[in-house]
């Protein structure tokens, strides 16, 4: 077994897996998972997580961090970046960050903010759809809390089911809100460079040249998620699909993911979106194509993963 040492005594109550030679790894939701490279496992507790102590992260690249709230288990992959490993890509300065493993599933959003409004046909591990943006940040918040974080976003004037689709009663959605980006450690959404680093592996987005063998592998889209009795389309289970080079599921596919960057400046409601979803064509579907939306907006193809920077 290969051996880590913490380097911080802030950072307690964990434990490493040894090499996984067959390429499966157990992770803490009880699923295998399909692993390329040696990936250590730790295993924190609420108390135990802090993300202040960077040396630990930044010098055991692709970690697969396991963390528990309230019983529903979640995982966080941190994402080296440092320019003596690769310089062309140093944009994000040396301190790293860490991303979700899969996108936030319906069942630990509600368990965290005590509604949701879900397409998912009730599976508990579908991705949680129909969110604003506001929703996602909000969520970033209270986990952050949860864990004893620094909240990334300061948001105040919260109005809920203003612009809410008029079939549904999405009364607990936030629909506006002033938000205020005051950094620290907590959880937020990726930046759009941080999520096209973590989805291309850091490596040249070759998407366009897969066949649709090689696209069924990884990625849910519309002609694999078509239901067999209604015709219909719809979203998948997370981590169903093969992972990418760092671990990563569903980058790709299964639903839109609503990022941190505003999609201009002109536009102060308006947000990027990235990965594509269950909806779009196989052959369309690129790292380096995004969509933006209005910040209140609610569909059964949009979701989010979260993230949080390495502070050092």
């Amino acid at each position: 077994m290969k051996e880590y040492i913490m380097k911080s005594d802030i950072l307690k109550n964990y434990i490493i897996n040894g090499t996984r030679s067959s390429g499966l790894m157990l992770s803490a939701m009880g699923r295998k998972s399909i692993t390329y490279k040696y990936m250590p496992t730790h295993y924190l507790t609420r108390e135990g997580f802090n993300l202040k102590p960077t040396s630990f992260f930044t010098d055991v690249p692709n970690s697969l961090i396991a963390l528990d709230y309230q019983g529903i288990g979640f995982n966080m992959i941190s994402c080296p970046c440092d320019e003596t490993d690769k310089p062309e890509l140093n944009y994000l300065g040396r301190s790293g960050f860490i991303l979700g493993e899969t996108e936030i599933t319906h069942d630990l959003f509600l368990a965290v903010m005590g509604y949701s409004y879900s397409d998912g046909g009730g599976n508990t591990n579908e991705p949680v759809t129909n969110v604003t943006w506001y929703d996602s940040i909000s969520f970033c918040n209270n986990l952050s809390q949860y864990f004893g974080l620094e909240p990334y976003y300061n948001i105040q004037s919260i109005e809920r089911g203003k612009h809410n689709n008029r079939f549904k009663p999405y009364l607990m959605s936030i629909s506006r809100a002033h938000v205020e980006e005051i950094g620290g450690n907590g959880f937020r959404l990726p930046s759009t460079k941080e999520w096209v680093l973590a989805a291309s592996a850091a490596k040249v987005d070759n998407q366009q040249d897969k066949t649709l063998d090689e696209i069924n592998d990884t990625i849910w889209h519309s002609d694999n998620s078509m239901d067999k009795f209604t015709y219909l389309t719809h979203s998948h289970i997370v981590a169903q699909k093969k992972p990418n080079e760092w671990g990563f599921y569903d980058m790709l596919g299964n639903v839109w993911e609503w990022g941190n960057d505003l999609s201009s400046a002109d536009s102060p409601d308006s947000y990027v979106l990235m990965g594509h979803s269950y909806t779009d064509d196989p052959f369309d579907i690129s790292i380096s194509e995004f969509r933006t939306n209005s910040a209140w907006i609610q569909d059964a193809t949009i979701g989010f993963r979260i993230a949080a920077s390495l502070l050092g």
